[in-house]
């Protein structure tokens, strides 16, 4: 989108960006956590450029400090010289556990070393360039205690993930066939449970209380037992935009609030909705209302109370849902370029950090709300 010289900017005394320059063909980060003990997670991916690797930094929020974590490839055996597609991300995949450890899964989609493009359909019997499958693993990033439970299916990446500790398991759903799989932390017990969506879901989000929603291809809801290691198929549907055919209008990211709903973000929509998470029986969803244009993406809340998020190219929105209103703070302009960002998470210090798509090198992008 092209950039008025006129347009409204965040207050550059709100923003700061860490630019990951050791890796300047990386232009994505697809997952971001929070973990409990005050550290920002980052997955800087690789998608774009054949033989790509996906590389694990970790930031101290207290001591403002970022520090590489792990060379995923490497440390999994699958290197780009071998000639598959690369294990170039992590998407929608990290998960930190009170036990001190992050859990992860590998996704494809990173062409193979010297090529300049990859399809998982097309390749997917090519014994030379096919993907090898997806890694779960799980790496203490303090003590750097690493463990790989190995390729979890042939041929698939893992494009979504969600962990729950008192079932001691994760929940992911694989791309491209959208098959949905248990597996418990210590990498056992990995339960099949089939596809669950066309492709895949883009989010999995989980109420604490034992439950994990989500929504297939079509914006039908999942609902998921973690410790029952069981899937319910429901008939609420997300409600299409006007015009909009349904196809893809998933849940693509969203948060629990602290009023005990989950407010979520569409594939592609700027609308903001909500639903309180039921045990059983349908879901209810309500329109909130809309962020003015774009895709809404990288939702989170702020010690505010109010709900970030990314749209209409690279503005950062704040969202009211109380008055059920947003607010346009400006075009999102760090370390002389443009920045948008999927994924966001809130720090101790009460700062937004997010992760970019779409530029190289990519950043990571700190905002300070207190400061807009």
């Amino acid at each position: 989108m092209a950039k008025k010289d006129n347009e409204k900017r965040v207050p550059s005394r709100a923003v700061e960006g860490y630019t990951f320059a050791a890796y300047p063909d990386h232009e994505t980060v697809w997952a971001m956590a929070a973990d409990f003990e005050g550290m920002v997670h980052v997955a800087v991916c690789c998608e774009t450029t054949g033989g790509g690797t996906v590389q694990l930094h970790s930031y101290d929020v207290a001591r403002r400090r970022m520090q590489h974590t792990l060379d995923v490839a490497k440390e999994i055996g699958e290197l780009p010289e071998d000639g598959h597609a690369a294990h170039g991300k992590i998407h929608f995949s990290l998960c930190p556990s009170r036990d001190g450890f992050l859990y992860a899964a590998t996704h494809c989609s990173t062409p193979p070393l010297g090529d300049p493009m990859w399809n998982a359909h097309a390749m997917w019997n090519d014994r030379q360039k096919s993907f090898t499958g997806a890694h779960f693993f799980r790496i203490n990033p303090r003590t750097k205690e690493f463990a790989d439970f190995g390729r979890l299916f042939p041929n698939e990446g893992v494009g979504v993930m969600a962990i729950d500790d008192a079932a001691g398991c994760c929940v992911g759903v694989t791309y491209p066939t959208g098959r949905m799989f248990f597996i418990d932390k210590d990498g056992r017990n990995r339960i099949d449970v089939g596809r669950v969506s066309e492709t895949y879901t883009l989010a999995l989000i989980s109420d604490r209380a034992g439950r994990v929603f989500g929504t297939d291809t079509y914006g039908f809801f999942l609902r998921i037992n973690m410790a029952a290691r069981s899937v319910e198929h429901l008939t609420t549907r997300i409600p299409p935009q006007l015009d909009a055919s349904g196809r893809y209008y998933a849940m693509c990211d969203g948060e629990l609030g602290a009023d005990g709903y989950i407010y979520f973000s569409a594939y592609m929509s700027p609308n903001i909705f909500r639903f309180a998470p039921k045990p059983r029986g349908p879901v209810e969803v309500e329109t909130l209302g809309s962020i003015g244009g774009g895709a809404a993406t990288g939702l989170c809340f702020g010690d505010d109370g109010m709900l970030y998020a990314c749209g209409r190219g690279c503005h950062l929105n704040r969202f009211d849902i109380r008055k059920r209103r947003s607010e346009d703070l400006g075009l999102l302009h760090v370390n002389g370029a443009d920045r948008r960002y999927w994924r966001c998470v809130k720090g101790r210090d009460g700062r937004l950090y997010a992760g970019e798509c779409g530029r190289k090198p990519v950043n990571m992008i700190m905002i300070d709300p207190k400061k807009l």
